[in-house]
């Protein structure tokens, strides 16, 4: 992945700004030690030389996206848990194009809602997501 997007940007003349990973929350960042999506942005921007800044922040403890049933209930799940850094001078990135990663995208809602708090701030925001599937697709597929 980081081959291809070094080679477009080699071509457009053109690298985003910075690469932000998908907050994880408190609460689950302690069960687990790590958030995947953070050293999933880390390896991409070691890769391809573009610098990793979390000022992305849940707010909002939700449930695990791929236990919803429904895409309303995805949604309702994530409305409201993100919100930017006030603490970061977004002014910097005003104009230049940021990168989103997550690990997994299920119905893409997370994804959405995080990066309309981008939007809202006047930012350039892109996603990038490793993989994606639905799990019933998955159980298919076995």
């Amino acid at each position: 992945m980081a081959t291809k997007m070094k080679a477009n940007y080699s071509r457009s003349g053109s690298r985003p700004a910075g690469i932000v990973p998908m907050p994880l929350s408190p609460v689950r960042y302690r069960q687990r030690g790590y958030n995947q999506a953070e050293l999933l942005a880390k390896h991409l921007g070691d890769d391809i030389n573009v610098e990793v800044f979390s000022i992305a922040k849940r707010v909002k403890e939700t449930q695990r996206q791929s236990e919803m049933r429904s895409r309303e209930e995805r949604q309702r799940n994530v409305n409201g848990a993100f919100e930017l850094d006030s603490d970061f001078p977004l002014d910097y990135f005003k104009g230049k194009q940021l990168i989103l990663v997550d690990d997994v995208l299920t119905s893409g809602f997370t994804m959405q809602v995080c990066a309309k708090s981008f939007r809202q701030a006047g930012l350039n925001i892109s996603g990038l997501v490793v993989a994606a599937g639905h799990k019933d697709q998955v159980h298919n597929a076995m």
